[in-house]
């Protein structure tokens, strides 16, 4: 991972063997989980293993948001039927 990413701060472990990449560490944001994936394929591996535990502090604040998320999109559409 680059050195210069935000998700460097959790210190994530990474072992690499015959393109297989394992991932493990905890994260308090529940995005970066999904981030060293990516970076892991994008750094060539052909397999990732990512046993990367997000804190419940992480699963909490994605769960408030996503559900603040479907308040938003039910009165976007709600307001958009009553446009037309």
């Amino acid at each position: 991972m680059r050195a210069d990413s935000r998700i460097a701060e959790d210190k994530f472990e990474v072992h690499v063997q015959g393109g297989r990449a394992t991932l493990t560490g905890n994260t308090n944001v529940l995005q970066h989980k999904g981030v060293a994936t990516r970076l892991a394929r994008a750094q060539g591996a052909a397999e990732v293993i990512n046993n990367i535990e997000p804190s419940e502090e992480a699963r909490q604040k994605a769960s408030a948001n996503l559900t603040k998320g479907r308040r938003r999109a039910q009165i976007k559409r709600g307001d958009a039927r009553s446009e037309q």
